[in-house]
This record gives C-alpha cells, sequence and structure tokens, in this order.
C-alpha cells in the first residue's frame, strides 16, 4: 500500500511539472521570441524585452589581492543593483582553428610556422542577458511616480518604458563592470546567440529590425534522450548533456570549480540563472529562516544579513547553475562529462546529470522560462560574486615594430592563443608612415635542461620571416649549431673568426666608437687627468693617421700599434700586446659579415676571457646595430649567460647604452640566465632590467627574489606558478615590464613533430648533423628530418 501511495504521490508531482512543458515541441513557440524591438532589444511574445552585454573579461594573473578585492566588489555591486528584470550570464566555451597567413621564401621556414601556428585553440566569451520583468501595476506605479513630478519622462506606451529602464540598467551596469570591457550587442547579435543555443552551431542572421520572424533562424531538430538530447542539422549531429548543481558542500564558495572548468579541452556552456529578489522580498525571506532556525549562530549570521540588506550592501537572488557540455560523439559526451563531474566535486559543487530537468532546464535559458529550471535556490549576492568568473586570458598582439604579425602563436593554460611578441606593445603597421620602435628587450631565466636554448632558435628561426631581419647570436656548447646551419646562417665556430674594427667607413659616428672601442681595450676611463688626457689624444690621434694615410686600404691592430705614439704613461703598447697575439682582434680580415641574415658566434670555440667577450659584444653589437640604421631594417641579437660579457666595469656600461640605442634602432636584445641568483651577480642589474620590455621565466624556486631584490611586479599567483610548476612541464611565465600583465602559457614544441629535431640542442645531435653535412654535403637536411 505504502508503495502504491509514494509512486502516485511522485506521478502527481511529475505531473504537475511537465504541465508547465509541452507535449510536443515547436522551437518556435518555445523559444518566445517573437522579433526585433529595436537596435538592441528582442521582444518576446509576451510584450518583454531582452538584451545582451558582451563583456571581454579580464587577466587575473598578476593582480594584486587589493586589486582582486575590487573586482570583487564590482561585481557584488552590480548583481545588488539589478531589478525588475531577469539576469543569465552565459560562458560560451568554443574551439576555433586558429590560422595565420604567412609567405616566407624558404620552404622550410613555409612549412614550419604554418605546422606550429595554425592550431586548434579554445575561446571564452561572457554574456550578460538581461529580460525586462516588469508587471502591469508596476508600470502604472512608474507612471503614478512619473506625475508627481515636474521634470517626468512621458512614454507612448508599456514597451518604451520597459525599454528605456533596460537601457538604463544596461547604462548602469557598463559603469559598475567597466575593468571587463562591456559591450551592448545590437538585436541582430543578439538574435544569432538564441540561433546558436538552437541549432548548436553558429548561424549568421541578418533580420530586419521591427518585423516578426519567421522560423527561418531554426536550422535543427533536437531530440530528447533519458539524460542528453541531440541537435542535428545537414546530416550532422551534436550531443549535449545538461549538468545541474545540486548542492554546494561547502560553507566557502569560490571560484576556482567554474575556473577549473574554463582550463578543460572542451566545448561548454556554463550558464548562471539569476532572478533578483526585490529588498521587501529579502527581508522577509531571512526573517521566516531566522524565525524557524534552532541555531543561534545562524540566527546572528541571518540578523547580520537582514542589516546588510536594509542598507543595501546586500542582496539576494533565486539562482541556478548548469553546465550545457557538447560533444561529437556520444563516448565523447560521457568522457567529458566524467570529467568535469569530477572537477565539481573536488571543489565541493555537487554536480547531477539533468535527467527529469532536462527539458524544463533546456528551455529554462529561453526569455520568460526560468521557471522551468527546477535547480533555483537562494544566493546571496556576495556568494554569488564569488562564482562569477570574468577570466580571459590576454591574447597578445597582432603585430610588431618588425612586422604586421606575432613572432609566433602560442596557448595560454586555458588553451586559448598567445599572440607572441618580444615587444611589449602592439603597432600598427597599416597606412603608418613611421613604425614605432616599441620596447623589445628581453631577459630570459631558465636551468640548464629547461629547453631555453632550443625555444631561443625556434622563435629566431620566427624572426627570419619579417622581411630584411638580421639575427646575431652569442652560442654556448653549440647548441644553435643544428638550427643555423639547417637555415643556411653563418654559424662561426673557431680560429677562423676574426674581427677588424678598422674595417668600419671613416664617419665621424664610427670614429667615435673606435675611440671608445681602444679606451675600453686599454682600460682607460674619460678623465681629466694629465697623463690620461695623453693617452687618450695618442689614441685618437692614431685612429686619424690611420684613415687619412692608408684608408681604403686595409690595416689592423699592428698598423694601429705601429702609429701610436710614445706616451709618458708608456702603458699602451704593453696593454696592446696580448691583443697583437690574439687572432681573434689582430687580422686583416673581419670575418662578422653584418649584411647577412644570420650570424651565430660559438663563444666557448673562440674566447673564455670575459674582457674580449666584452670587447667582441662590443663591437659586433654596434655593427648590427648601425647596419640596421642604415638599411632601415630590424635586428635581433640573442647572449647566452651573458654575465660573462658585462663583467669589466667600462663595457658593462657601454653595451648597456648600446641596449638603449638598440631601440631606437628596431633592435631587440635577449638575455639569457640560467638562474635569478646569476642575475644578483651582474653589475648594473637594476639598470639592465630596467633597460627590458620583456621577462621569460622558466619555472624556479626562488621567484621571489626578483621581486625583494630586482622590484620586479610579480604577484602571488605569479610567484605560485614560478615555485610550484615543474620544469619538464615545458610553460613559463611572459611578463610584460611596460603595463604589469602576464601569460603563462605552454611553450611545447612538440607540434613540430619532425621538424622539432632542427632545434635541438644536445652534443649527440650536433655531431649527428656534423656527420650527415659530411656524408651528404647536398641533401642532409631531408635525412636529418627523416631520420
Amino acid at each position: 500500500m505504502l508503495e502504491k501511495f509514494l509512486g502516485a504521490i511522485k506521478q502527481k508531482v511529475s505531473n504537475y511539472f511537465l504541465g508547465a512543458l509541452p507535449k510536443s515541441y515547436s522551437m518556435s513557440e518555445e523559444n518566445n521570441i517573437l522579433g526585433l524591438y529595436d537596435e538592441h532589444f528582442l521582444l518576446t511574445k509576451n510584450e518583454n524585452l531582452v538584451g545582451i552585454l558582451r563583456l571581454e573579461g579580464v587577466s587575473y594573473t598578476h593582480l594584486s589581492t587589493e586589486q582582486l578585492q575590487d573586482l570583487f566588489t564590482e561585481r557584488q555591486m552590480a548583481l545588488d543593483s539589478l531589478e525588475k528584470v531577469v539576469a543569465r550570464l552565459v560562458v560560451k566555451r568554443r574551439k576555433i582553428d586558429y590560422k595565420q597567413s604567412i609567405q616566407s621564401d624558404s620552404q622550410y621556414l613555409q612549412a614550419i610556422l604554418n605546422q606550429f601556428e595554425n592550431k586548434e585553440v579554445y575561446e571564452n566569451q561572457y554574456f550578460l542577458v538581461l529580460e525586462s520583468a516588469h508587471s502591469l501595476q508596476g508600470v502604472l506605479e512608474h507612471k503614478k511616480k512619473s506625475f508627481m513630478h515636474a521634470n517626468r519622462e512621458n512614454f507612448k506606451d508599456i514597451l518604451s518604458y520597459k525599454a528605456h529602464f533596460l537601457q538604463e540598467t544596461f547604462k548602469s551596469l557598463e559603469i559598475q563592470l567597466k575593468n571587463y570591457a562591456p559591450k551592448l550587442l545590437n538585436s541582430k547579435e543578439v538574435l544569432n546567440f538564441y540561433a546558436e543555443y538552437i541549432n548548436g552551431f553558429d548561424l549568421p542572421l541578418k533580420p530586419l529590425v521591427g518585423g516578426y520572424l519567421s522560423d527561418s533562424y531554426i536550422a535543427s531538430s533536437i531530440t530528447f534522450e533519458k539524460d542528453y538530447f541531440i541537435q542535428e542539422s545537414f546530416n550532422q549531429k551534436t550531443y549535449n548533456r545538461l549538468i545541474g548543481i545540486k548542492a554546494y558542500e561547502s560553507e566557502r564558495i569560490t571560484s576556482i570549480a567554474v575556473g577549473a572548468l574554463l582550463y578543460q579541452e572542451t566545448p561548454l556552456d556554463i550558464i548562471f540563472s539569476i532572478e533578483p529578489m526585490s529588498t521587501h522580498k529579502t527581508l522577509s525571506f531571512l526573517k521566516e529562516r531566522a524565525k524557524f532556525s534552532m541555531s543561534n549562530l545562524v540566527k546572528n549570521e541571518l540578523l547580520e544579513y537582514q542589516e546588510l540588506v536594509k542598507t543595501k550592501r546586500l542582496s539576494m537572488q533565486k539562482f541556478a547553475l548548469n553546465v550545457l557540455i557538447k560533444a561529437p560523439s556520444l563516448e565523447d559526451l560521457d568522457a567529458q562529462t566524467s570529467l568535469i563531474l569530477g572537477l565539481l566535486f573536488k571543489e565541493n559543487l555537487v554536480g547531477v546529470i539533468e535527467t527529469f530537468g532536462l527539458k524544463g532546464g533546456y528551455f529554462s535559458f529561453f526569455p520568460e522560462r526560468i521557471y522551468l529550471n527546477h535547480r533555483l535556490r537562494f544566493l546571496t549576492s556576495k556568494a554569488l560574486a564569488c562564482l562569477m568568473v570574468f577570466e580571459r586570458q590576454n591574447l597578445g598582439f597582432k603585430a610588431n615594430s618588425w612586422g604586421n604579425s606575432p613572432l609566433s602563436v602560442f596557448k595560454n593554460l586555458d588553451y586559448s592563443p598567445f599572440l607572441f611578441n618580444f615587444h611589449n606593445q602592439e603597432v600598427s603597421h597599416n597606412n603608418a608612415k613611421e613604425i614605432a620602435r616599441v620596447n623589445g628587450h628581453t631577459l630570459v631565466i631558465g636551468a640548464t635542461g629547461s629547453g631555453k636554448s632550443t625555444l631561443i632558435s625556434y622563435l629566431m628561426m620566427s624572426a627570419l620571416k619579417y622581411q630584411n631581419m638580421r639575427l646575431l647570436a652569442f652560442d654556448r656548447m653549440q647548441g644553435l649549431y643544428s638550427f643555423t646551419e639547417f637555415f643556411k646562417g653563418h654559424y662561426h665556430d673557431g680560429q677562423s673568426f676574426s674581427i677588424n674594427p678598422f674595417c668600419l667607413e671613416p664617419n665621424l659616428q664610427n670614429l667615435e666608437f673606435l675611440q671608445s672601442f681602444f679606451l675600453s681595450m686599454f682600460d682607460l676611463a674619460p678623465s681629466r687627468d694629465k697623463e690620461a688626457l695623453e693617452d687618450m689624444n695618442a689614441i685618437s690621434g692614431a685612429i686619424k693617421s690611420l684613415y687619412e694615410t692608408l684608408y681604403p686600404k686595409d690595416f689592423s691592430l699592428l698598423d694601429f700599434k705601429e702609429t701610436l705614439k710614445r706616451t709618458s704613461s708608456n702603458q699602451l703598447s704593453l696593454s696592446l700586446e696580448p691583443y697583437l697575439n690574439n687572432p681573434l682582434f689582430n687580422a686583416l680580415n673581419d670575418a662578422f659579415n653584418s649584411n647577412a641574415f644570420l650570424n651565430v658566434i660559438n663563444i666557448d670555440a673562440i674566447t673564455q676571457n670575459p674582457k674580449d667577450l666584452g670587447l667582441l659584444a662590443y663591437y659586433l653589437f654596434y655593427k648590427i646595430l648601425e647596419e640596421s640604421r642604415k638599411n632601415d631594417s630590424g635586428f635581433l641579437v640573442f647572449l647566452d649567460e651573458f654575465k660573462s660579457y658585462v663583467e669589466n666595469d667600462l663595457l658593462n656600461t657601454k653595451i648597456n647604452a648600446l641596449i638603449t640605442q638598440a631601440r631606437k634602432a628596431n633592435g631587440v636584445v635577449v638575455l639569457a640566465l640560467q638562474d635569478i641568483y646569476q642575475l644578483s651577480g651582474v653589475k648594473n642589474a637594476h639598470s639592465f632590467l630596467s633597460n627590458m620590455g620583456t621577462l621569460i621565466l622558466y619555472p624556479q624556486k626562488n621567484a621571489r627574489e626578483l621581486k625583494h631584490n630586482f622590484n620586479v611586479p610579480l604577484s602571488e599567483t605569479e610567484i605560485s606558478f614560478l615555485e610550484n610548476t615543474p620544469l619538464y612541464a615545458r610553460q613559463v611565465l611572459v611578463k610584460n615590464l611596460g603595463n604589469g600583465s602576464s601569460n603563462m602559457i605552454d611553450v611545447s614544441l612538440e607540434g613540430l613533430g619532425r621538424y622539432l629535431k632542427i632545434f635541438n640542442s644536445d652534443s649527440s645531435h650536433v655531431n649527428k648533423v656534423k656527420a650527415l653535412q659530411k656524408d651528404y654535403p647536398t641533401e642532409w637536411r631531408e635525412k636529418l628530418l627523416k631520420s
């Protein structure tokens, strides 16, 4: 008997809820959309209006605790301001094919960039949907109040009043949520928003404003199964499953669960259904709960809530949270469902697959259908503001000072695209008479084995797509050998490499550089000391004499020594002796061709002397900088282990000054260190850092040192990422020192496939390349790729 009685009650309840649903479904009837009311709003069949505010979102990674609190307060205030509307916050996560149009004369460069930069990524979009919810009584009350004021507003009908009220509500929200870059959609975009929800795919529409809609925007059929539904169009099926949040098994509500969903490789919608409660209804609800509560602790908390509500510092809403999962097959749908339920459970949200509430849940997302969602419950604006996540990772920049495209394309950790550039600002090339030279100098800090050399060599290769680019790299342990040889660059290795600063043309700027270069060689700083002045005059005199008597014939350091006048210090000739015995400096031939597109210097095979390294870097920096100035072209210089180049005090200052000048000549200097402690050992480290526009930081345990010792503005989120991410994850933090923003990106190059071996820096791979070059002089590149 009891079983029959319970079965009868269950049937009655089922009939009650299902009575609100149609027996057969006509989508044009059930979506409640009648037409386009005006430029911004849709008109429903019950003469309510619907509009949508799109929010771009913000990146939270670089924000301080205070900034995060301010954004939370803004979200809560926006919720508290809602009245006489029904709201839905819809987060759409979609998979998109990101494609770049790349043209290059090199078939390998073209193939590599096409393979790596054209990829599947995900994009999160946020939409705040508002629909008017005024009763006739409410409109009449407004009319009554209007007549009591001298400057009253007159509305020709109920709809014009609702349109005005909705417009004012959106204007208020745009101000309150300004940090999320809100934009009011036009009514055609609003209809397209619902058309995608109806059909399961984007259906571009161009309806007329002011007319009634036909069913032309409905292009799919929908079939409800027990715990999922299928949208079918043009023989393509989309499988959908609705997850409802049944309970919140924690006293502490956070945005972690919602945020985690937006970091998964799955398309989905997260839908917040919100029905604001009036102050009167909220107070009545809280008083009733307090009246029947047995706990003094709960009663006191409810009394606090009442005071906050009375002073307009808190509001309550009827609220439901749903996740709509989309997949191309039932198997994928099941797998994604398990993943999402697990993520929710981990953060104490009890999610259930909707069966009984599937149809009601689906139709509840249309205008005037919120009552069909049986997961509606009461929630404070404070708790709801915690759940709402308007997070959107920085996209990066579409162009830089070198060209009208990003240097490369990586993925943020939420799988959204990141348009990577060394430059820390976007530059417009279209119709620009003069291209801005923004700061692209970059410091890379990463341990041995982190993949730093592989990444840098790939980025150097990417730079070759820009017209007239020149690249210069100072290499260690032949890490760049494979890359340089594969792309037909000049790899300078061993005794054959030499420089001759006297190959510079005798213009004023070059003569001033030669003076500065040789002062550094002799460890002479500008001084008023009599002996020092005599030495300086002897150096400038010798330089001038050589160019007057020997130019345009070649002359060398030996000729310079023979031309130098003897001075009272007697030091010049003695100081020059070690360089005369060094073939790197004493040669007629200058092996560095600044016109070549790619020069790489193997420092290990050329010199280990810190001062010699500094002199070499100083000269080559200057030469490539001047060549780029003359030809109005961009250049990139890379120094691995750069600490060793700036140990000499004079050269430290002069190289730092050249880095500053490089920006004006459309140049970028990339410096690399193994860890932050190496930075501490660099003389004038703060000055070098101030010259940087970007940091690329690999995971490391002492990240906080950058903030405390070098005033790098790292947030707790950024420090946590650096100190807790394993090195093998192939993830880095890209910090923009211009605006303080940052991105945590995946720099794994596995997507290169067979081309990845080109950038291998291992010594065994270098030996393999050399062997192939010897055995197959013309075919070794293809042999390498096929090996």
